[in-house]
C-alpha cells in the first residue's frame, strides 16, 4: 500500500528502509502530538492515527450502587472500592481480559508515566537496573494488578474471559471495572445501547495516584500512518495521510486524542477535564533503547506474557509471590541493560 500503519514488530531504527520522512520532526511538532513515536535522525516517519489516554473504563451506576461516587485516589483506595462492589452487588469487581491477552499489555504498560506523573518515565526505563523497584511505575501499576487478582476482586476464571462480551458484560453492570485507553470509552457505550441500557452510565477515571493533589493520565500514541518508500504515489499519499488526520474526524468518532495539537479533547475525555486530570503526553525518544533491552531480558514489556504469568502467580496457579518475581525481572533486566552497554 501507498499508505500503512508502522508494524509494531519493526524496530524504530529501521523505519528509514521502509517509510519516506514526512518532515523534520522540530518543525512536526509544532503542529503534531506524538511525533517523537517515529522520530528517527531528526525526522519524522509517522503520523498517529490517534491518541489515547489511559485510564479504568467503569460502570457508574454499579459503582453508584456500592455507595462510591468518588475516584480512588490511591492503589489501597481503589481495592477498597473493588471490595466494595463485590460485598454490595455481587458483580465482579474488575476484569482482566487475559486470554484475550492484549488488554494485559498495552493499558497496563501505558499507565508508565500516571503513576509517577514523569513524561520521561518510559524513557527512564533505558538507564534503570531495578524497574520494579519500590516506588517505582511498574512496580506501583503491577502490585496493584497483582492484588487484584490475589484479593479475587477479578472474575473466578481468566482462562475463560472474553474481550467482546466483556464489552456488555461492564454495560449491564455485571462487571465493575477494566484499565483500557480512552478509546474504549465509546466501544462501550455503543455495548450499551446494543444492551438496552444507558450508554451515560459509562465512565472513565485516571489511574489511583495522585501527585500533589493531583490526578495524572498518559497519553501514547496508537498506531503510526506512514507513507510507503517505495510508493510511486507519495504525494498522493501524503496528502491523503493529511486528509485523513486533519478532517476524516476518525478520531474524534473513535474517542482518541487527535494527532493534532490544534483540536480539541474528545468529548469521552470530559470528566478529565473537568476534574483536572493532568495529561502527561509520554516521551518515547528513547523507546528503541528500552526495546532492546526488554527483547535482551525476554520479558515483554508490550506483550501479554509476563502479566499473565503474574496473574497466576496471584490466583495461586504457579508458584512464586510478588517480591520473589519482580527481583526476578528486574535481574534480568539489569543483566540485559549491561550486556547493551558492554
Amino acid at each position: 500500500g501507498d499508505v500503512l500503519l508502522i508494524p509494531g514488530v519493526l524496530a524504530k531504527g529501521d523505519y528509514p528502509k521502509f517509510f519516506a520522512p514526512l518532515g523534520s520532526t522540530a518543525t512536526m511538532q509544532k503542529k503534531y502530538r506524538f511525533t517523537g513515536k517515529t522520530d528517527v535522525g531528526g525526522k519524522t516517519y509517522g503520523i498517529a492515527n490517534f491518541g489515547t489516554a489511559n485510564g479504568f473504563v467503569y460502570n457508574k451506576a454499579l459503582w453508584k450502587k456500592a455507595g462510591i461516587t468518588d475516584w480512588p485516589a490511591t492503589p489501597a483506595q481503589f481495592l477498597d472500592d473493588l471490595k466494595t462492589v463485590k460485598a454490595k452487588t455481587g458483580a465482579t469487581p474488575y476484569y482482566t481480559n487475559f486470554k484475550d491477552g492484549w488488554p494485559l499489555a498495552g493499558p497496563w504498560t501505558n499507565s508508565v508515566g500516571s503513576a509517577g506523573c514523569e513524561a520521561g518515565a518510559w524513557d527512564d526505563l533505558a538507564t534503570s537496573d531495578k524497574p520494579w523497584a519500590k516506588g517505582s511505575d511498574l512496580n506501583v501499576i503491577d502490585t496493584l494488578l497483582y492484588d487484584i487478582v490475589h484479593g479475587k476482586l477479578a472474575e473466578k476464571d481468566p482462562t475463560t474471559t472474553n474481550w467482546e462480551s466483556s464489552k456488555t458484560q461492564l454495560a449491564k453492570g455485571d462487571i465493575g471495572s477494566m484499565l483500557l485507553g480512552s478509546w474504549a470509552v465509546n466501544q462501550m457505550r455503543d455495548a450499551a445501547k446494543k444492551a438496552g441500557e444507558k450508554p451515560d452510565d459509562i465512565g472513565f477515571m485516571p489511574f489511583p495516584v495522585q501527585r500533589n493533589g493531583q490526578f495524572c493520565a498518559t497519553m501514547v500514541s496508537d498506531y503510526q500512518l506512514a507513507v510507503n518508500a517505495h510508493s510511486e504515489h507519495k504525494d498522493a499519499a501524503r496528502a491523503w495521510l493529511d486528509w485523513f488526520t486533519e478532517k476524516s474526524g476518525f478520531a474524534a468518532k473513535e474517542g482518541g486524542i487527535s494527532a493534532l495539537k490544534a483540536d480539541p479533547l474528545p468529548e469521552v475525555l470530559k470528566p478529565y477535564e473537568d476534574n483536572d486530570v493532568k495529561l502527561v503526553e509520554r516521551s518515547e525518544a528513547k523507546t528503541e533503547d528500552v526495546n532492546a533491552i526488554d527483547d535482551a531480558a525476554e520479558i515483554g514489556l508490550s506483550k501479554q506474557d509476563y502479566r499473565q504469568k503474574l496473574i497466576d502467580i496471584a490466583r495461586g496457579a504457579q508458584d512464586g509471590d510478588l517480591r520473589g518475581y519482580f527481583d526476578d525481572l528486574d535481574k534480568r533486566w539489569a543483566d540485559a541493560a549491561a550486556a547493551a552497554g558492554s
